[in-house]
């Protein structure tokens, strides 16, 4: 097989050990990944569902912060997840709390009949 040297043309052929390498840095961007689609869907669910959407979000900030510890390569993904996360958890908490305000009206509304 032919190595590939640095500043080599691309579209010439890899070594095993090139492909090796290709697949390690395509494996290093799977946690980025997780955070960047639960991150959507934490978006989507918060939208909906207000404990679902507090939840995922929490857990998509997390795995964000591990991605961008432990995937340098995936930093872009991680991030745009965690921000994905934050927007969520933000959405979701201030509907937790709009929530509770309009019970706690409501029922000060009922003891005054």
């Amino acid at each position: 097989p032919q190595r590939l040297e640095e500043g080599s043309k691309p579209g010439t052929r890899l070594g095993r050990v090139e492909r090796k390498r290709l697949t390690m840095e395509e494996e290093k961007k799977n946690l980025s990944t997780a955070a960047l689609i639960v991150g959507i869907v934490a978006v989507l669910l918060s939208l909906r569902y207000i404990l679902l959407g507090l939840i995922t979000g929490i857990v998509g900030i997390v795995i964000s912060v591990n991605a961008r510890k432990n995937e340098p390569a995936g930093n872009n993904m991680a991030t745009a997840g965690m921000i994905c996360s934050i927007v969520a958890t933000v959405i979701a908490g201030i509907r937790f709390l709009a929530l509770i305000a309009f019970t706690m009206i409501l029922g000060a509304g009922l003891a005054l009949l």
